[in-house]
């Protein structure tokens, strides 16, 4: 007998379906009656009555039922032992953006600890850049960044975007009176912005070049709790996901600025070794599901 035959049997008489079975267990609906068929050979019996409609397990088939499905829970039990030593064991490294470290981090961590008690996470944060970088050195298993484009194509990685988080100039709702409709309008109100490394100040950096202009930046930070906290009092204007700040306790005290010359859109998505092993894999999709949760995009 082969298991893959006692599962077909089990979920079969579990659904009463032999289309839902085939979903349930990837395969085609011929597979199942085939595995069901083989099965009732190996055993040399008939498990169902097929002179009715729909089918019935025979009284002895009911009998072969309840200890089919006995070992297929052993089975699983079995996989959820080998998953939980797998998680005990080895270190599951995750990279997130500083842009959304603030944003999501929480959220994910309170989730793995409710779902995988004895996982062990190692988390980096950092710009996308450099979270590329350590991916393409396997230094880490998945990261979640806004800078695809900055990798190249390469087939062997497995790729996801997630969604488009729109960067806008953001201040506090007490300046929104003030005249801003220009790049050059917020010179006078200085630029509470990341470090040098962020992908969102290299940009801002650029289109200031095209005024012949540097930006003025008042205040330098790094992640964007502290960027909401200064701008919330008024310090400043500065560049944040649109999704991110609305969704942060600063919501109520910040608002986003149309600029005429400043545009400015990018792709959230995360990637996955394509040698990471199921588990892993399974709990990293886990993870990005969580994350468009987050930001309201799923």
């Amino acid at each position: 007998m082969k298991i893959e035959d006692i599962e077909a049997f089990v979920c079969f008489v579990n659904v009463q379906s032999t289309s839902l079975a085939a979903q349930q267990l990837g395969i085609s609906q011929p597979a199942i009656t085939r595995r069901i068929q083989n099965l009732e050979s190996d055993l040399g019996l008939q498990l169902f009555d097929r002179n009715t409609r729909p089918l019935k397990l025979t009284q002895l088939g009911f009998q072969i039922f309840e200890q089919c499905a006995q070992v297929t829970a052993e089975i699983d039990a079995l996989g959820q032992l080998v998953n939980s030593y797998k998680l005990s064991t080895q270190n599951l490294r995750i990279g997130i953006a500083t842009s959304l470290s603030d944003t999501i981090l929480s959220g994910i961590l309170e989730d793995l600890k409710q779902s995988y008690p004895t996982l062990n996470l190692e988390i980096s944060t950092g710009w996308g850049i450099d979270l590329l970088d350590k991916f393409k050195e396997k230094k880490l298993d998945c990261i979640f960044s806004t800078t695809a484009q900055t990798y190249g194509q390469n087939d062997q990685i497995n790729m996801e975007i997630l969604g488009q988080l729109q960067i806008v100039p953001t201040v506090s709702k007490k300046l929104k009176k003030m005249s801003v409709q220009h790049l050059a309008d917020c010179q006078s109100l200085g630029w509470i912005i990341n470090t040098e490394g962020c992908g969102f100040r290299q940009y801002l950096v650029s289109e200031y070049h095209k005024l012949n202009q540097l930006p003025n930046i008042k205040i330098e930070v790094t992640g964007t709790n502290l960027q909401m906290n200064l701008l919330a009092q008024g310090l400043g204007v500065g560049l944040l996901p649109k999704e991110v700040f609305e969704k942060s306790i600063y919501a109520a005290q910040l608002t986003s600025i149309e600029l005429t010359d400043f545009n400015l859109s990018v792709q959230l998505f995360y990637m996955i070794q394509p040698d990471l092993n199921e588990v892993y894999q399974s709990i990293c999709q886990e993870m990005s599901r969580k994350v468009q949760s987050i930001l309201g995009w799923g």
